[in-house]
């Protein structure tokens, strides 16, 4: 075997090598990696895997790096610098003068989001930073999550997604017929979600076939009803591509890109924000090829950019709740977050009502979403869920789908309505992104007013003193 030349720093180590080749320091040797891996090295990979799971669900990148620097922080002696960009992870770490330097660099792939797999890891991080584990429980504690994740059923999943398909409906119509169809449309296109990520589909293909099963099945009831089907007869199709469009739009990506924006993890922003627009561009084609369809059968889909929301306010709160609640369902929340989540989303849509009798849309939203981020916040941390699937799961009844899919079937099909000026295609677009760029930022906002809040809270509630319950 032909050995490699090495090079060496100076005459003595030149001789320990030709008086013993076979000796190792002991340095060099318990940085190997192996069984002999250094508790630094363990407590670097343990921050990096915890942090790798977080980004990979859409996290925002401020959040990951203060949980992975609490746990470098309590096990690290020597500091660690850490810098993510996109989906690129870089751990540094700064030993001295006489020793180089160490840096990790992994990549991040994405991860369905798993709110009790978020919310263990959180966990874990307090522990660790308040001193309550060591780092072989925290290896173990983490090995146990990784290993054996709590997932709901599938079936009880596509219940979470048709879920909010139906809260759609009810939220737009309150027609018992639109929020059945929308309940199983919703579901239909979730189980379809999942066979197809399972393929490793690109996600951009995904949104297309999903959005265009959506189209095609809502020109379907459309043509049933039209032929002979009473009980689909004046059936508004446009609710159903709505509740499809909703369930497809992830707010979690759009909070996490606008806080990450905010945050001047700018790399990070752009590549969120460029893979929403891809998601985005995914739907509209969708929508187109299932127009084409819905064409070739004799169905004509009518665009309304006029109808409004139902004027029965209580509809409008079981579709808010419908929604977040099962939004937290198909993100498998414990069954505490998934209450806690319809609460919110309840809470979120009644603020938005208020607000709306003195302020636009866009700006109702906003105050609407700091409301939830503030609320969510808070509550997060005394009742052990992830603020970001309870602020994702608030503002997702605010989500502008109703402007959204109006402004994309303009475009596509041209106006149909003699009130619609020339242009309002760009104009409800726009309107629909100023509306999701107001919510983003309203529940980051939201979330940055109630942190310090939480921590004084959280310092004031461990200084006070503990009665001894045995004396």
């Amino acid at each position: 075997m032909i050995r490699r030349m090495k090079l060496f720093n100076n005459i003595g180590s030149f001789l320990r090598e030709i008086t013993d080749p076979d000796e190792t320091p002991d340095e060099l040797l318990a940085e190997r990696y192996g069984e002999t891996i250094t508790p630094n090295m363990r407590a670097l990979r343990l921050a990096m895997t915890v942090a790798d799971y977080l980004l990979s669900m859409g996290v925002p990148v401020s959040d990951v790096v203060g949980t992975a620097l609490d746990i470098t922080g309590r096990y690290c002696k020597r500091k660690v610098s850490i810098d993510i960009s996109s989906t690129v992870m870089m751990f540094s770490q700064y030993r001295g003068n006489d020793r180089e330097p160490l840096t990790l660099i992994r990549t991040s792939v994405a991860r369905s989001v798993n709110s009790s797999t978020i919310q263990s890891l959180e966990e874990i991080s307090h522990d660790i930073h308040a001193g309550k584990l060591s780092l072989e429980q925290a290896e173990k504690q983490l090995e146990d999550v990784l290993d054996n994740p709590k997932q709901r059923p599938l079936w009880l999943v596509t219940v979470g997604n048709g879920a909010i398909s139906a809260g759609v409906g009810a939220l737009l119509s309150g027609s018992l017929l639109i929020i059945a169809a929308t309940f199983i449309v919703g579901g239909f296109i979730s189980y379809v979600l999942v066979k197809l990520a399972a393929r490793q589909m690109p996600t951009f293909f995904v949104q297309v076939v999903a959005a265009t099963i959506s189209t095609i099945v809502a020109a379907t009831l459309t043509w049933l009803g039209n032929h002979g089907v009473s009980q689909l007869a004046g059936l508004n199709p446009n609710l159903i591509i709505i509740g499809g469009i909703v369930m497809l739009v992830s707010g979690l990506a759009i909070v996490g890109a606008v806080e990450d924006a905010i945050d001047e993890y700018y790399v990070t922003a752009m590549a969120r924000i460029l893979r929403i627009v891809m998601m985005t561009a995914g739907i509209i084609v969708g929508i187109a090829l299932g127009l084409f369809v819905a064409k070739h059968i004799g169905v004509h889909m009518v665009v309304n950019t006029n109808a409004p929301l139902l004027n029965t306010l209580s509809w409008q709160y079981v579709g808010a709740i419908m929604i977040a609640a099962g939004y937290a369902l198909s993100v498998h929340a414990r069954l505490k977050g998934i209450i806690l989540a319809g609460l919110i989303g309840a809470a979120s849509w009644g603020v938005f009502v208020l607000a709306s009798a003195n302020f636009s849309s866009v700006v109702s939203s906003f105050i609407a979403a700091t409301v939830v981020g503030g609320v969510a916040t808070l509550l997060s941390r005394l009742l052990r869920t992830p603020s970001t699937i309870m602020i994702t799961a608030g503002i997702i009844p605010l989500v502008p789908g109703l402007t959204l899919f109006n402004g994309l079937m303009v475009l596509i099909i041209g106006n149909t309505d003699t009130n619609i000026q020339v242009g309002s295609g760009s104009s409800l677009l726009l309107t629909a992104l100023l509306i999701a760029l107001a919510i983003a930022a309203g529940a980051t906002l939201g979330n940055l007013i109630a942190r310090p809040i939480r921590r004084t809270l959280v310092r004031a509630q461990n200084a006070l003193p503990r009665r001894n319950l045995r004396g």
